[in-house]
């Protein structure tokens, strides 16, 4: 679903914030770093909802959202993060650094 850059820039950017949770948006074909506001955010992540407005009043189409796991959940989507698929209705990412 992702090309090769994508999926590259995403782990770096994995890499570079650990522990802490990335997270981004694919727009256009690229990976756009977003920054995590969560409260806990080696365990979480929350993308401010201004950037998701700031994308969508530039025209620019919100293709995925791609954020990383360093701890517990590892490659597989946690129940928040399903949640938050099925509330955007798209595609999800996940980065696993474990």
């Amino acid at each position: 679903m992702f090309g090769f850059d994508v999926e590259r820039a995403a782990i770096e950017h994995a890499r570079e914030v650990a522990p802490l949770e990335s997270c981004g948006f694919v727009i256009a074909g690229q990976y756009v770093r977003q920054e995590n506001i969560h409260q806990d955010p080696q365990n979480h992540f929350t993308i401010a909802r201004e950037e998701w407005v700031k994308a969508w009043q530039s025209g620019s189409k919100v293709e995925a959202v791609i954020h990383s796991h360093t701890g517990q959940h590892g490659q597989f989507p946690s129940a928040n993060d399903m949640e938050g698929q099925m509330r955007t209705n798209i595609p999800w990412g996940i980065v696993s650094l474990r």
